[in-house]
């Protein structure tokens, strides 16, 4: 007994609506103090959105004790950085010297002026030891000074196909594509007072500045390598995202119209959507948080969606007191007493059931769960703020009860009543087909597949993803590289010829998987 009066204590609701008519008031007494600090507020958020930091590392997708994380930070102590930028050059012959001197400048051109760059690697430049009278010789395959001659260029194409290696992993059979590749320092861990985003970003960006040149068009180069990988996902994504938010924006514009029949309500809701995204961004932005591009538009779309909900519960029961009374102050005072206590019960349970994410120590459900529950939280606080204060503008309007008959809302009423006296007829039917469908859901949620295959999940569609599986499907690039780490428990022991023997043999294994391409020891 004590109990159940301890909580009705708690959950007063005649209080709580109390409260919120109280908080009404204040918002209409003080309206242009309520409104200039939305505004104060979201001109921060703005500045904070130009703050924004994206991370998109695999390394999000792992936990920190997690035996790859532990053994990709191991290898990087060890061998220093693994990433890489690969550019496939396609034309009708390597072996011209248009073709060689472009290669060349593009090669010079990425080492010089990509940031991080340690060295490149590619026909233009790779070493070639062979024998001769005197012992064995190092030179370039393709020298200095390219030849002009048909003839001594066909002697440099006998030359790079004379070595195995060269043939599977520089060059095409048919002499029609040849690999570029750019190797990269060790990415600095405190990067943040010398660049405005990711090193691995801004690698990324480099490369595709460069091979998008119009002097190397008809070498039609094609980029790979988790940095340009990264960069160019990154971009796609952003790109995407605004087309998404236009659609859902412009959908939510017709969505309020029918609902509200009200431009002023129509705009009033959909600053509060936007804003309410705005915020948690720019906050995000002004904490130095970096988060997972990929899933931005989930605290978006969430942000649009529950805000145009808010936004249609108070502006309903305004609008009824307004038609009512005429007195705007005395609707707003209304609509905040009767829709508070509901909009904050939705806020709140919606909020706690998001910030369960934050418990999962992977970052980027930490980033759903805490930008998402942060829209929620926005979208309310700016709903029982600014919009009351906005709608308490304006002179109060003429009663004129002689138009509520024929008025949409009781037509909708209507046909509410209808669809619910069709259900009460149907009930067993209904009943039973939702349990069908129930159970036919819980099967196919069992089919899911999780996959990382950039062609399932995202789609030749987009360009850059049609550009990476070019790569990946060519004779020489491909899409994803492992390293395999072999630690001996004594120094020396690597070189021992038992020990390389059975390195070789590992090696051969390897070559025998099917999804195997090439393989460097």
């Amino acid at each position: 007994m004590k109990e159940s009066n301890w909580f009705k204590r708690i959950l007063n609701i005649k209080g709580i609506n109390n409260w919120f008519e109280k908080l009404g008031k204040n918002i209409v007494s003080y309206r242009w103090l309520y409104v200039l600090s939305f505004v104060t507020l979201l001109v921060i958020s703005i500045f904070g959105m130009t703050k924004m930091q994206t991370n998109p590392s695999m390394e999000n997708w792992f936990l920190e004790d997690d035996p790859i994380t532990i053994a990709t930070n191991k290898f990087h102590d060890i061998f220093g950085n693994d990433d890489y930028a690969g550019v496939l050059v396609s034309c009708d012959d390597v072996f011209t010297t248009k073709n060689l001197t472009l290669i060349r400048q593009l090669c010079n051109e990425l080492v010089d002026s990509v940031d991080f760059a340690e060295n490149v690697t590619s026909i233009t430049n790779v070493e070639f030891v062979h024998g001769t009278d005197y012992g064995m010789s190092i030179d370039q395959i393709i020298p200095e000074v390219i030849p002009v001659s048909q003839d001594s260029l066909d002697i440099l194409r006998k030359k790079a196909f004379s070595k195995e290696n060269f043939a599977t992993k520089l060059l095409t059979k048919d002499s029609k594509q040849t690999f570029i590749l750019l190797k990269f320092k060790p990415f600095p861990k405190e990067w943040k007072n010398d660049y405005a985003k990711m090193p691995t970003m801004v690698a990324g960006e480099d490369v595709m500045k460069i091979i998008k040149k119009e002097e190397y068009k008809s070498l039609d180069p094609k980029a790979t390598g988790m940095p340009v990988v990264n960069s160019e996902i990154t971009a796609a994504m952003g790109m995407e995202t605004s087309k998404i938010m236009t659609i859902a924006l412009s959908v939510a514009f017709v969505i309020l119209l029918i609902a509200l029949r009200s431009i002023k309500g129509v705009v009033v809701a959909m600053i509060t959507s936007f804003s309410s995204i705005l915020v948690v961004l720019g906050a995000l932005g002004l904490t130095g948080y970096q988060f997972e591009p990929t899933f931005i538009t989930m605290p978006a779309v969430l942000g649009i969606a529950v805000s145009i909900g808010y936004s249609i519960h108070f502006l309903n029961f305004y609008k009824s007191k307004v038609i009512a009374t005429g007195n705007r102050k005395e609707a707003v005072v209304f609509a905040m007493r009767e829709t508070g206590w509901p909009i904050l019960f939705t806020a709140l349970t919606t909020i706690l059931a998001l910030l369960s994410f934050a418990f999962i120590p992977l970052e980027f459900l930490w980033f759903i769960g805490v930008s998402c529950a942060g829209v929620v939280a926005a979208s309310f606080i700016i709903t029982i703020t600014l919009t009351p204060a906005l709608f308490s503008f304006g002179k109060n309007k003429e009663v004129k009860v002689q138009k509520l008959s024929g008025a949409f809302q009781n037509y909708m009423e209507t046909k509410m009543a209808n669809i619910e006296a069709w259900v009460n007829k149907r009930k067993r039917v209904i009943i039973a087909s939702w349990l069908i469908i129930t159970v036919a859901s819980i099967y196919g949620a069992t089919r899911i597949e999780v996959t990382s295959d950039h062609e399932r999940t995202y789609g030749r569609g987009l360009e850059c993803i049609g550009m990476f599986l070019d790569v990946a499907q060519s004779e020489l690039g491909s899409l994803y590289s492992y390293n395999l780490t072999v630690e001996f428990p004594e120094e020396g022991m690597a070189k021992e010829p038992e020990n390389l023997k059975n390195l070789e043999i590992l090696t051969k294994e390897v070559q025998q998987y099917s999804l195997t391409k090439e393989y460097h020891l």
